[in-house]
């Protein structure tokens, strides 16, 4: 390998729900071995990743009651219960 593309740093993109932690021992064997590498977090993932609203939003619930807007009026699933 080339003095030139020893001193090019590898750059490691992780896929989803993942974050540049994954890459930790990856790089740690590049670094042992006299390669440069980072790895980075692409928006919204990684350590510091809030979870997005989709997930614990409900979005068929009625704003201010108890109800939910299907099925039963929030009484369960029974036919008159």
């Amino acid at each position: 390998m080339s003095a030139r593309a020893r001193a090019t740093p590898l750059l490691f993109l992780h896929g989803n729900w993942h974050g540049a932690w994954c890459w930790t021992e990856v790089i740690a064997a590049l670094a042992g071995s006299g390669r440069s590498a980072v790895a980075v977090d692409m928006a919204g993932h990684g350590l510091r990743a809030r979870r997005p609203a989709c997930l614990t939003s409900r979005p068929l619930r009625r704003r201010g009651t108890g109800h939910r807007g299907l099925a039963g009026g929030g009484r369960g699933s029974r036919p008159g219960g």
